[in-house]
């Protein structure tokens, strides 16, 4: 009969850290699955972010913001919360369905923060054409 392995965590991170999983390029009428990993605890809230990668001036009458994620309008944004994971190291995801908003192929940058700001990152990734039908 064979001795049962314990597998130990590692020591745990006591520095805070927010970080967003690589995100590939995406075809319009995709979701844009975006997932990371913290060691927040469970329940704790993180603001995510999804803009056009290309800061710009914006006019002061930039009123036609209606569900868009150009960078003078804000992009879109939503608040997910930590849910646990293995050996201190918990998960957080957001899910957009980009065929919902206003987004053309271009260049997006997705943006996460938590920890009353003081956590951040960032993950850049394209938005291409529409696909091709079979």
């Amino acid at each position: 009969m064979a001795t049962p392995v314990l597998i130990a965590c590692p020591p745990q991170n006591t520095r805070e850290f927010l970080q967003i999983s690589p995100v590939s390029n995406q075809t319009l009428g995709n979701h844009v699955i975006t997932e990371g990993t913290t060691n927040l605890a469970p329940g704790e809230k993180i603001t995510v972010l999804l803009l056009m990668d290309s800061p710009r001036h914006c006019s002061k009458s930039a009123g036609l913001c209606n569900d868009t994620v150009d960078w003078c309008c804000g992009g879109l944004q939503d608040v997910v919360e930590v849910v646990s994971g293995k050996c201190g190291i918990n998960q957080w995801s957001w899910d957009v369905n980009i065929s919902l908003h206003e987004i053309s192929p271009h260049s997006y940058v997705i943006y996460a923060y938590g920890k009353n700001d003081l956590l951040e990152d960032a993950e850049s990734f394209g938005i291409l054409g529409i696909p091709k039908s079979d």
